[in-house]
């Protein structure tokens, strides 16, 4: 009787085992099938959280799969002080081979009620404000190789203040 015990929890702690192995497996996976469709994300802190509009960041990135869609995003961090309810911005995408293409594009960062878009963080909640803004959903990228973007500010202030980061996102395209 006390053999059929000793092999009965044997069995047991076996399968708990082996359930255990396959929970774990399954969450690296599920982890690192998240992480497949970030394929660059990079932001810069603006200097002193006032965006001259004489600085402009550059991002590079490499893309090697011209099949696959992408959505490219911009990431703002503003504080509760940014006096704006939307950011302007110039945006140059240059190609590996050298081709520049720009766009002047709007990013909503507040309602019409003047709440802001994005997640709060900080201390007090509305001291900085992240905003995710979709630039380019779906996108193909037409060639392989080292793909750059520059931003630059296109308000009609040459300082614009509270301001405290900007990036881009490039994420590749998931169908729902």
């Amino acid at each position: 009787r006390v053999a059929n015990t000793q092999h009965s929890l044997t069995t047991h702690d076996s399968r708990l085992t082996t359930r255990n192995s396959l929970l774990t497996l399954l969450f690296v996976l599920f982890l690192s099938s998240c992480s497949d469709a970030i394929v660059h994300s990079e932001t810069r802190p603006v200097p002193g959280s006032v965006w001259d509009r004489s600085w402009k960041p550059e991002y590079s990135f490499e893309i090697t799969d011209t099949i696959s869609q992408y959505d490219t995003y911009l990431d703002v961090r503003h504080t509760g002080s940014y006096a704006y309810s939307e950011l302007y911005l110039f945006v140059t995408l240059k190609r590996p081979d050298g081709h520049v293409y720009i766009d002047t594009v709007q990013c909503p960062l507040s309602d019409a009620n003047g709440k802001w878009y994005g997640k709060g963080l900080g201390f007090i909640r509305s001291e900085r404000f992240d905003a995710h803004i979709l630039y380019k959903y779906g996108n193909r990228f037409p060639q392989r190789g080292r793909y750059s973007v520059t931003l630059e500010q296109a308000m009609r202030e040459e300082k614009l203040e509270n301001v405290i980061d900007v990036g881009v996102s490039v994420e590749k395209h998931l169908t729902k």
